[in-house]
């Protein structure tokens, strides 16, 4: 039993990393269009992947001792039965895992689209693109609103 009450420790501690990256997240969200705040928030979430990484493999070593070959949901059911705790902390794991999930799917497009925002107002302000139509042989002129030669 004393591994038992290992794995439900590790457990426990995964979700409250998880817990963590998916208020890291929800921050980012509310700040994507700050460099420097997203960057910070970034190396937080790598941080924190570290450590989820090492539980993680403290986890799999555990479960194989208890159940050799089975994952955690097999686990659960065939072995385990009865411990609630057990059960409660890693539907509490999976659930944090699904919203961090969400989040990052939903932060990769305000990226994406913040990215696009940006090279459309440099395309604007360089005129990078012609936006006009031209006769065949003609030589259009771009205007810039910034002198771009050095």
């Amino acid at each position: 039993m004393e591994v038992l009450a290992s794995l439900t420790a590790v457990l426990d501690r995964e979700r409250a990393v998880v817990d963590e990256l998916v208020r890291l997240a929800e921050q980012k969200q509310v700040r994507i269009q700050d460099v420097e705040a997203v960057t910070e928030l970034t190396r937080q979430e790598q941080r924190l992947v570290r450590v989820l990484e090492t539980a993680e493999s403290e986890r799999l070593e555990l479960c194989d001792v208890l159940a050799p070959g089975q994952s955690l949901e097999q686990l659960i059911q065939n072995t385990v039965g009865g411990d609630s705790k057990l059960q409660e902390t890693a539907a509490a794991l999976r659930s944090g895992f699904g919203r961090l999930q969400v989040l990052n799917e939903a932060n990769r497009a305000l990226l994406t689209e913040t990215l696009a925002f940006a090279q459309f107002s440099v395309s604007l302000l360089t005129e990078q693109q012609v936006g006009t139509y031209a006769r065949k042989g003609t030589t259009v002129h771009n205007k810039t609103l910034f002198d771009q030669k050095v």
